[in-house]
């Protein structure tokens, strides 16, 4: 379990805590945080990822109170079930003694275990960072302080490694924009 909040909540607690100063003092900056739908829609299949995703949503509704006014935005990207490694080793694991081809995995999977996805199949991890690039650039000034479905997202535009990775290049990304606002 500590591993979990370490890598999905202290990471990216300790990022906002050293770059929001220098965001602050600047008047810009992103702080983007990538959680999941588990953090509102527990499966009950990963309890401690999902609460680790819940806290990200609260950290980041807290933060967005300490930019009220500014030209800094605090956001969280929830994508639903995204095909990281960690997600192929657990449909491996679910499937492997089964009859069913390897090219219906994912759709029995969504079918089955993820009945309410409105898109009805696993989310690409790059499919996360064009949001996120969205979320990230200019055009998304005007939100801050909620949180990003990514069904909704879509229409504007889990592994725990992928995650800790995408948030420190958000946070690299946005530390860019906020030292060289011209870059657009």
């Amino acid at each position: 379990m500590a591993t979990f909040i370490d890598v999905n909540f202290y990471s990216g607690n300790a990022l906002a805590k050293f770059y929001l100063p220098k965001m602050l003092k600047q008047d810009f900056g992103r702080i983007i945080f990538i959680a999941s739908e588990e953090a509102v829609m527990p499966s009950g299949e990963m309890p401690q990822y999902s609460l680790t995703k819940t806290m990200n949503l609260s950290l980041a509704k807290s933060l967005s109170k300490l930019t009220v006014g500014t030209h800094i935005t605090v956001n969280t990207i929830m994508p639903g079930s995204t095909l990281t490694e960690g997600v192929e080793q657990m449909l491996i694991d679910m499937y492997k003694d089964s009859d069913l081809p390897k090219d219906q995995w994912e759709s029995d999977f969504m079918k089955n275990h993820r009945p309410l996805s409105r898109i009805q199949r696993l989310i690409r991890p790059a499919e996360v960072g064009r949001s996120t690039a969205f979320v990230a650039s200019p055009y998304s000034s005007s939100f801050s302080g909620g949180h990003v479905g990514y069904v909704y997202l879509l229409a504007v535009v889990n592994n725990a490694a992928m995650n800790i990775g995408v948030q420190i290049f958000v946070f690299l990304f946005s530390v860019l924009l906020s030292i060289c606002p011209e870059v657009e």
